[in-house]
């Protein structure tokens, strides 16, 4: 699944297509993306000095904007832990490589000579941009690597949620059947263990929604479990459980797991284990779905009729 991407400097020179590029970036703006900075080299400052500066106003303009989105929605993320000094875009692609190995990022964007120089290196990790531009079902191709495929098990779980979690300081988790239990248990532990804990930064403090179906026969005893956490990882946590829409063709039935840069729904419940063979599908979701699932778990105006909510 592509999520994280670098896009290397050199993409902005002159023999490239600035309205297509312009469109693509857009077009990744409306998926998570951090955009990396290294040993104190900012990349669109790089940018807007060796590449930008030469535009005609209206990609200027353009360009400015897609940064201004970047910066608040939190997608311009700064690693200052490798000692790679940057002179050129080859040196973003040597760090990038070090990004990848350590699954920091997950794709890599340059131009047709670095990507023909690296493409064995980096197989499928990398691609040029003007490919992209120019065969539009390639770019179709990256954008729809959005499913992952895990074993319900806490070892398969960690490296994937590692992806993003560290970077998140909220998480919405929306399942109708979570209930206070072992195997849910671990799965709030794992997170909690993860959010706001990103390299070299001191850990923060988060927020965890759950959202859950009323069931007169279950025993929603998270009180006790959710001070626990709290204590550990001083995060906050807040349980809704909620009866279904008074409309009937409005169930409360799917899963989802959402943070305020990516969201999944969830084919299997997010009970794990140490061991294990049960599957989970995990799909991407788009900015729109997202924001529409948001949205009906709004305690102002719901789509469900909330039975009670508990704050720790």
């Amino acid at each position: 699944m592509t999520s994280n991407l670098v896009l290397t400097p050199n993409i902005f020179q002159e023999g490239n297509n600035k309205q297509n590029i312009i469109s693509i970036l857009k077009d990744i703006i409306s998926n998570p993306i951090f955009i990396t900075e290294y040993q104190n080299t900012n990349w669109s400052k790089t940018i807007q000095s060796k590449y930008v500066s030469s535009f005609e106003p209206k990609y200027k303009d353009k360009f400015q904007v897609l940064i201004r989105k970047l910066k608040d929605e939190k997608k311009l993320i700064k690693q200052t832990n490798y000692d790679i000094l940057i002179n050129s875009s080859e040196d973003w692609i040597n760090v990038s490589k070090k990004a990848l190995s350590i699954n920091l990022i997950d794709f890599i964007i340059t131009d047709d000579e670095l990507n023909d120089k690296y493409k064995i290196d980096l197989n499928e990790d990398c691609e040029s941009i003007n490919n992209i531009i120019i065969d539009d079902t390639k770019w179709d191709t990256i954008k729809n690597k959005r499913s992952s495929t895990l074993i319900k098990t806490e070892s398969s779980m960690e490296p994937f949620l590692s992806h993003f979690m560290p970077y998140s300081s909220k998480l919405i988790i929306i399942d109708p059947y979570f209930q206070y239990q072992t195997k849910n248990e671990n799965f709030l532990k794992l997170c909690s263990r993860l959010m706001g804990n990103r390299t070299n930064f001191s850990n923060s403090s988060c927020k965890i929604e759950i959202h859950t179906r009323f069931d007169s026969n279950h025993n929603y005893n998270f009180q006790t479990f959710l001070t626990g956490l709290k204590s550990q990882f001083n995060h906050t946590f807040t349980i809704y459980i909620w009866d279904d829409s008074t409309i009937q063709s409005h169930k409360f039935h799917d899963r989802f797991l959402i943070t305020e840069s990516i969201g999944f729904s969830v084919s299997h419940s997010f009970d794990i284990t140490y061991v294990s063979n049960q599957e989970t599908t995990w799909s991407f979701l788009d900015k729109e779905t997202k924001s529409k699932h948001i949205y009906n778990f709004q305690e102002q105006d719901p789509l469900f009729v909330l039975k009670s909510k508990i704050e720790v």
